[in-house]
């Protein structure tokens, strides 16, 4: 499966602050990120990317297999498990304040203005009535959430190593059917 690169680096003028975001340009899978907090605070083992995705095709994703990260060194890093996610629980809650008071909303992105999808965000739902998929629900219910044209919807994703060196990063979205992105993380 190909994977499309091409983004755009959302500016000041787009980004509060110059915030890093980035997004996909002239991709159907139309993805947005946001990792202005992990890009500053990456000491501990966890790590937040902030993602909103909307499709030019009808579909669904498994939002647990669809988002990994890849290394500077290229090494795959998946979401947690269940097990992962409730051992890093309190790391976790700790950071989710810091974070979401640090970068905005990737879902700002398909607001704000920029490329055509960004603007054009037209008659949009949320999955399940929600503004946010969980990727860990009560019970660790892992989630399917339907995309495709008038269909937004938005995570906050956490990913677990041993350490996170400075460097260069990749997600990688496997959206359904041969939709693919991969948008740069950089870590400072």
């Amino acid at each position: 499966m190909a994977r499309l690169t091409a983004v755009l680096v959302l500016s000041a003028a787009t980004s509060a602050g110059a915030q890093p975001m980035v997004a996909t340009v002239d991709n159907p899978l139309q993805v947005a990120a946001s990792y202005g907090y992990s890009q500053v605070h990456h000491d501990g083992e966890w790590i937040r990317v902030d993602v909103a995705v909307r499709s030019d095709r009808n579909g669904t994703m498994r939002l647990h297999e669809a988002f990994s990260l890849v290394t500077p060194d290229g090494e795959r890093i998946d979401l947690p498990s269940q097990r992962e996610y409730r051992a890093g629980f309190d790391e976790i809650q700790a950071m989710a304040p810091r974070a979401t008071n640090m970068q905005l909303s990737p879902l700002t992105a398909f607001i704000a203005g920029g490329p055509r999808f960004l603007s054009d965000v037209g008659d949009f739902r949320f999955r399940r009535g929600e503004d946010q998929w969980k990727l860990w629900g009560n019970g660790g219910i892992d989630w399917t959430a339907t995309i495709g044209p008038g269909k937004l919807g938005s995570a906050a994703l956490y990913f677990r190593a041993p350490e996170w060196p400075a460097g260069e990063y990749w997600l990688e979205v496997d959206g359904p059917g041969d939709l693919a992105a991969r948008l740069p993380v950089r870590l400072h």
